[in-house]
């Protein structure tokens, strides 16, 4: 996903395609991307929280990072609108809610590609809201989950 082009380097000279009347024109430039890889852990705030899953915003700026309930640790449990983790030590249980606004680690599983720039579905006549670019992330290894857990 690019984030802003950096430098534009140089400008080649304009060609208009026959047949077409658009016009082609090579520019060398250099530009800041956001290209998370799958197992790179990111640091976020918890968005949303739904029946599905959580949702995650990096940087302030980029909010499809989604963590479905089968990246969650055990025990995790969507009551009254949020969702919580029950953790048993075998002597005690302890309930750690995971609440919108908090802080939150998550690790990359995968990354999905959205194909459709016209911000219309395929076989659809309704607009829809399409990202780009879409994370799919996990908290049910150690390190992960809300930074407060671990700090």
């Amino acid at each position: 996903m690019c984030l802003f082009v950096q430098e534009i380097e140089s400008v080649g000279a304009s060609q208009i395609l026959p047949l077409l009347g658009g016009y082609s024109c090579p520019i060398v430039f250099s530009m800041a991307i956001f290209r998370p890889f799958p197992g790179e852990v990111l640091e976020g705030v918890i968005s949303a929280s739904v029946a599905d899953g959580l949702c995650v915003q990096y940087g302030g700026w980029f909010s499809d990072i989604i963590v479905p309930k089968i990246q969650m640790n055990i025990r995790t449990f969507f009551l009254n609108g949020q969702w919580v983790w029950q953790f048993d030590s075998g002597e005690t249980q302890q309930s750690f809610p995971l609440k919108v606004g908090a802080s939150i680690r998550v690790r990359v599983v995968k990354i999905e590609y959205n194909s459709h720039t016209s911000g219309v579905a395929q076989n659809s006549d309704a607009p829809r809201s399409l990202s780009p670019m879409r994370i799919i992330a996990a908290i049910n290894e150690d390190g992960l989950g809300l930074v407060d857990w671990w700090d």
